[in-house]
């Protein structure tokens, strides 16, 4: 397996060297590293010139959907094709979550080499993620996102693959119904062959969007719960870097796209995402709002997931096999 990583910056480059480069534990020497900046100041772009060539990252300028990380897979996979070289996934990193395992690179390698069998039927791939406390609001360990399996939206979980039965941990792989977009890794082939990559999604909800695409094409998300990432969101805060969703200047910017996510979801799928639309948002169940649609997802990975309940245990990719 031949692996490639892309970062998605804006106003943040001073993760790079004083983070996520700091911090990483993998070995990166066999992986390629791609930046595409989604429309920072002049300031950020003097510092990324000054470091991307020394920690061996190649930059790719975009213009057109500049701040769509979907854009930036397609982009990518371009310069990958035109150069002739070989690449079998595609990582997209938060600057604050980074590896913890020195052989990490090799242990994926291996898991998706002992699901072979499986090759055309896993789209995104996702990881243990260790959340460490956001200011002073602590957050579980979490392995996914979920709206629709049964018991995923209760106070327990929140809507995410988090405080688990043990059998999920000790599970080889198990399916979600979308990873966590922190870190999250993408079959290139798969992408292009059954991805209609949406530019209306920017940061927010498009890893989910892309899961979802593959879900109704019976092409699973799965999580390796031994393969882990550090999200150290704390760490950012202290070095100035504010996080997304409430108070980044990528979502006070004039482009309302980047505060649309919600709309453009619902629209697409027919429920609202979510326990909430943003902080402060009031709470709401998502699993009865899909209820509603879930005629449309009759024979899908969706209809699996919705026929199950977290206490069920892990769902594999033989069970997904059998049912379709």
């Amino acid at each position: 397996m031949k692996f490639s990583c892309v970062f998605s910056s804006y106003n943040n480059y001073l993760l790079f060297d004083k983070l996520w480069f700091k911090n990483n534990k993998s070995d990166l020497s066999n992986v390629m590293i791609f930046n595409i900046d989604c429309g920072s100041d002049k300031e950020n772009l003097r510092y990324r010139d000054a470091i991307l060539e020394p920690l061996n990252i190649i930059n790719i300028e975009v213009e057109e959907n500049k701040r769509s990380t979907q854009r930036h897979f397609e982009v990518v996979d371009q310069y990958l094709t035109e150069n002739k070289i070989e690449c079998d996934w595609i990582l997209s990193f938060q600057h604050d979550c980074y590896p913890i395992q020195q052989d990490f690179w090799n242990m994926f390698s291996q898991r998706l080499e002992s699901l072979r069998n499986f090759e055309d039927n896993i789209g995104c791939v996702g990881f243990k993620i260790l959340n460490i406390p956001q200011n002073t609001n602590p957050r579980s360990d979490s392995f996914g996102r979920g709206n629709i399996l049964e018991d995923i939206t209760n106070n327990r979980h929140f809507g995410w693959y988090m405080n688990l039965p043990s059998e999920y941990e000790r599970a080889h792989h198990f399916v979600v119904e979308s990873a966590a977009w922190v870190a999250v890794a993408i079959n290139r082939r798969l992408f292009k062959e059954h991805i209609d990559p949406d530019h209306d999604f920017y940061l927010n909800l498009w890893a989910d969007d892309v899961s979802h695409q593959f879900n109704k094409k019976n092409i699973a998300t799965i999580v390796f719960p031994d393969l882990v990432m550090h999200h150290d969101s704390a760490a950012k805060n202290i070095l100035g870097i504010p996080n997304s969703p409430d108070r980044s200047s990528f979502h006070k910017s004039k482009d309302n796209k980047a505060f649309n996510h919600h709309y453009y979801w619902k629209n697409k799928y027919g429920w609202r995402w979510g326990m909430r639309d943003g902080p402060g948002g009031q709470l709401r169940d998502p699993r009865q709002e899909y209820k509603e649609v879930s005629d449309r997802y009759k024979g899908t990975i969706n209809e699996a997931i919705y026929n199950k309940k977290v206490s069920d245990g892990p769902i594999s990719l033989t069970d997904i096999e059998e049912l379709f």
